[in-house]
């Protein structure tokens, strides 16, 4: 197994609303759904369907909302051996209202949920002792989850914890997980303010490091992300998409990021989701940039090297996984001051013969003319693209 969940899971009644009802209101809804849920489950599902083998650790009741989980586990591909049958307690359930925006409220009866122990996780061991990444929750009981924290990050491997539900923790608890990835509002509950803009999410993140935990993650729903760690302090865009539906998002995300984590480092993952978040934005902003500039100084066959070497360097950004900006500028100024300038002089040389125009006087003034144009769009792009900064 290369990912664990130890977590909750629950059958969700859905209500789709045109709008939710106020406290003491009472409103017809579009139609509702009953379907897998609890934040392990949901967190499970996603590295699953993202092709990750996953053992997942917990219980259900005894009862029919349990059979329909047990159905639903394995309509996904979710082995079952793992996950106690309960006669002693009722499968968890959820209450969901979702609003016409996707905005949703929520409301969760643990049931067996809140009786995953100690047996349950020592039933586990040996997938945890394989796996390399484990996912957590707070919809079971903490001490289960700490102990199988404990046998995964002592094999080598990485413990991420959503905060969820809200509630605040030791900084015990902080310092035996290694990533630890809130939203604003778990983020406020344990800090004691909320962040409400990327860059207080990035403060947020790196408060919540001092606190103990290596890595920090503060998800900001559209406002994309902050992270904070060993050599990376970032904020990252989010995928622009027309939501329907923000239940489970945070557990998407997790699932998501276990299955990524498998593969590659933090590092390494920060900067490919950068630059698949931009998207073609910067490409096209730093584009136009040179070709604004260049028209300006009328140097637009001296620098025609710098733009051709623009898509070969953005790409090479992307394969080593290095922050594209300064790297495209290292590699187009010195195409342009390495092949543009002679191309330049040889072009003034047929034109004006070879008594009309001087290598030397190319050099000092065609040069210069080149680093403007160039030190203009390291200037600008940040303007255009602001991810750069």
């Amino acid at each position: 197994m290369t990912i664990a969940v130890v977590g909750s899971i629950n059958m969700d009644v859905t209500a789709y609303m045109y709008r939710l009802p106020k406290p003491g209101e009472t409103l017809h809804g579009k139609e509702y759904i009953v379907g897998l849920g609890g934040k392990g489950a949901n967190q499970a599902v996603a590295a699953r369907k993202l092709g990750s083998d996953v053992a997942f650790i917990g219980r259900i009741g005894a009862d029919d909302f349990g059979k329909g989980a047990e159905r639903a586990l394995t309509s996904y591909g979710l082995d079952l051996a793992l996950i106690r049958k309960d006669h002693d307690g009722a499968t968890g359930i959820a209450i969901i209202n979702v609003g016409e925006g996707g905005e949703n409220y929520i409301s969760v009866i643990a049931g067996s949920n809140f009786r995953v122990d100690l047996a349950d996780v020592e039933k586990g061991r040996a997938a945890l002792e394989q796996s390399r990444v484990l996912l957590l929750q707070l919809e079971v009981p903490l001490e289960a989850s700490l102990a199988a924290a404990a046998i995964v990050r002592a094999r080598g491997g990485t413990v991420i914890l959503d905060p969820a539900p809200a509630k605040d923790l030791d900084p015990a608890v902080l310092k035996a997980v290694d990533i630890i990835t809130p939203n604003e509002s778990e983020a406020g509950l344990l800090l004691g303010w909320q962040p409400q803009s990327p860059e207080e999410g990035l403060r947020a993140a790196k408060e919540l490091r001092a606190r103990g935990v290596a890595t920090a993650v503060v998800k900001l729903g559209g406002k994309g992300l902050a992270v904070a760690g060993e050599g990376i302090e970032k904020i990252l865009p989010a995928f622009k998409v027309t939501p329907i539906d923000t239940v489970a998002a945070g557990d998407s995300f997790n699932g998501g990021l276990a299955h990524a984590l498998e593969k590659t480092g933090l590092d390494e993952l920060v900067a490919r989701s950068a630059l698949d978040a931009a998207g073609d934005g910067p490409h096209l902003a730093l584009a136009a940039v040179y070709l604004i500039t260049m028209l300006a100084t009328e140097l637009m066959s001296n620098n025609a090297a710098a733009v051709l070497m623009f898509p070969i360097a953005w790409q090479a950004a992307a394969d080593l996984s290095v922050n594209p900006l300064p790297f495209v500028m290292a590699v187009t100024v010195a195409a342009s001051c390495g092949f543009a300038t002679p191309m330049g002089y040889q072009t003034n040389l047929m034109i004006y013969g070879p008594g009309g125009y001087r290598f030397s006087d190319y050099i000092r003034f065609g040069g210069p003319l080149n680093l403007i144009v160039m030190a203009v769009t390291i200037i600008l792009a940040p303007l255009i693209w602001p991810f750069s900064r």
